[in-house]
């Protein structure tokens, strides 16, 4: 019979026994906590922390707390060798991990497989987009200029693009890299939602995409949002006239007043919107449509919603003030703030649902996956989200958007326009958006999202480029949407043998 006592006598002196060092070795960060501030919030204030960061602090997260399950039968084993283990710090220590780890759980930071649960595994066929998204995630699809092969789960697939590659290639040689620290340019096809082009620059020490991931002020883009809440819920109209006072630029509180002595000067609603006068839109928003009404034109729009596509992308975010607040409403209608935040591919997709009379579609880039017996896996289907406003509604924006290219803000950005033999023959319709000095220091956003549509009708193209300029202003974002209507429609009727 084992002499009592003897485990714990033999535990005592493994304890005096000198440790092994290994030179150079590095001490184990397995248990550091994270540094403060690290916890996830894919809001306003945090613009940096991108799809690929959450990755990498939740894999953090993950490595430091383990398996849930594991944890706690851990810290249960080290209760139960009270007699061996006889320090309080010990067992203070061990209800304290699972206690973290739990907490950890709750709070949505971190997501533990179930008991003995591999990584979800990809089906033989059949995919939807989510399962497409397992298989590329953040891959660089842009870059793919053919069907590109793929590696997962000891199976090999191909993938095909929706991507125009006439088109692409195109943006990528007119994209000016110069006084700029970030590109981004995305088109859609507004009736099937197939990208069909994304392209960008990112300067040197950038991580995020700079179409998919990567969130930019939408500045005045916004007044699309309350343009379209005012018409649809409120029945205001293009040539509605709508009043301001001061200047159409700022945006003070005693410019956003309902009194009429607040308001000396009257304009129709499509003037405003194609001047993007921001004290008309801060009343719209703060006492035509309100607080209420114009959030969920928001969350129609998208926002607080990632992108069902089958790769990552950055939801867009829109944090409204409290209730009460009718500056803050006001900020956020007219686009006067630096929290409201989405991508070119959101943009895209907002114009896109203009155009398909008032019907929000969620963006494709991958046309189909094959696997390795040539066995199509996932084939691209339009994917109609909901309605964000009736098809009268649509058509009242169109004329507000079309008022920019003629007499509003873009209109010297596509001077000419009536005289080139492409663009003259499209309906061009437009909104830009500008804002200085965001998140990053010293930098000028400047955005512009439009449509061309042929003279047909059933060929139309949805474009939303921005650029963050840095100490100069080089190429505008519209520059970019000018000469993307250009090549495509001009393509488009080389390849029929017409006129766009």
């Amino acid at each position: 019979m084992e002499e009592p006592g003897a485990k714990w006598r033999a535990y005592q002196e493994s304890l005096k026994r000198p440790q092994k060092k290994t030179s150079g070795q590095k001490p184990e960060t397995r248990g550091q906590k994270p540094e403060k501030g690290e916890p996830l919030r894919l809001v306003a204030s945090a613009r940096k922390r991108s799809v690929g960061r959450v990755r990498q602090v939740r894999s953090s997260i993950r490595g430091l707390s383990g398996d849930l399950g594991q944890a706690r039968i851990t810290a249960i084993s080290w209760l139960s060798r009270q007699k061996e283990i006889r320090s309080p710090a010990v067992i203070i220590f061990a209800v304290a991990a699972c206690l973290v780890v739990i907490g950890l759980v709750a709070a949505g930071l971190v997501a533990l497989p179930g008991r003995g649960e591999m990584v979800p595994k990809l089906p033989h066929d059949g995919w939807n987009r989510s399962q497409a998204r397992l298989l590329l995630g953040d891959a660089p699809v842009d870059t793919w200029t053919e069907p590109e092969k793929i590696r997962k789960d000891g199976r090999s697939f191909m993938v095909t693009t929706t991507l125009s590659q006439g088109l692409q290639e195109r943006m990528r040689e007119v994209i000016n890299p110069r006084y700029a620290r970030w590109i981004g340019f995305a088109a859609m096809d507004p009736f099937t939602g197939r990208i069909i082009a994304a392209a960008g620059f990112a300067a040197e020490g950038e991580t995020e995409h700079p179409v998919f991931t990567h969130l930019y002020p939408a500045a005045s883009i916004f007044k699309i949002v309350t343009a379209t809440a005012a018409v649809d819920l409120e029945s205001l109209q293009a040539d509605t006239p709508v009043g301001y006072g001061g200047n159409k630029y700022t945006l003070y509180k005693n410019q956003i007043r309902p009194d009429s002595s607040a308001q000396t000067t009257q304009v129709a609603l499509k003037e405003a919107f194609g001047g993007s006068i921001n004290p008309a839109f801060g009343l719209i928003g703060a006492y035509v449509v309100g607080r209420e009404k114009l959030e969920d034109m928001a969350c129609a729009f998208g926002f607080g919603r990632r992108l069902d596509m089958e790769i990552t992308t950055a939801p867009p975010v829109c944090p409204f003030p409290e209730t009460g607040d009718d500056f803050g409403v006001a900020q956020i209608a007219s686009g006067f703030n630096r929290t409201t935040l989405m991508t070119p591919i959101n943009g895209a997709a907002f114009v896109a649902a203009i155009l398909n009379d008032g019907v929000y579609l969620d963006p494709s880039i991958i046309l189909g996956v094959t696997d390795g017996d040539g066995t199509l896996v996932y084939e691209s289907v339009k994917k109609e989200v909901g309605r964000v406003c009736s098809s009268a509604t649509a058509a009242e924006i169109r004329k507000m958007m079309g008022e920019t290219i003629t007499g509003g803000t873009a209109r010297r950005l596509f001077s000419g326009y009536s005289r080139d033999p492409v663009l003259s023959r499209l309906d061009l319709g437009g909104k830009t958006g500008s804002i200085n000095d965001g998140v990053v220091p010293n930098i000028r956003y400047d955005w512009f999202v439009g449509y061309g549509i042929a003279p047909s009708g059933n060929r139309a193209l949805a474009v939303a480029s921005v650029v963050a300029h840095e100490k100069f202003i080089g190429d505008r974002a519209a520059h970019y949407a000018r000469e993307a209507f250009k090549f495509h429609f001009a393509d488009l009727a080389q390849k029929a043998g017409t006129v766009p």
